[in-house]
């Protein structure tokens, strides 16, 4: 099924597992915090969308919905990679939450959570 908004890069859900979406084309990200303040995901990217526990869903949404998608694919590659620093990594993914019009409150849950949790998972 394919997830397209004007506003937001397309993207597939695979249809075998639904919590997994590949880009369909490729995504340039420009950003002061971004190394050479810039980065192009090339089209075929697969991210797992926003890593929200179930028990928050209800409160901040799906790791798919498109708001969250473009911030969350960025912040999957910038993590999986260790491009950059981590907390440039979260700051990027908190603007780009803002850029994409999450709200406030949402976005701050959002950065808090990935600034609390993933902390373990940068230079393994």
């Amino acid at each position: 099924m394919a997830m397209s908004d004007p506003r937001f890069p397309t993207y597939t859900v695979f249809d075998q597992n639904p919590s997994l979406a590949v880009t369909v084309e490729s995504i340039r990200y420009v950003h002061e915090q971004l190394p050479n303040g810039e980065i192009t995901i090339p089209a075929g990217t697969t991210t797992d969308g926003a890593s929200i526990p179930r028990p928050f869903r209800w409160i901040v949404g799906q790791p798919l919905n498109t708001r969250f998608w473009r911030a969350s694919l960025l912040h999957d590659v910038l993590y999986r990679d260790e491009i950059g620093k981590r907390a440039d990594a979260d700051d990027v993914f908190l603007d780009y939450l803002r850029i994409d019009g999450v709200g406030k409150i949402r976005r701050s849950l959002m950065w808090l959570g990935v600034r609390l949790a993933f902390w373990k998972g940068w230079g393994r």
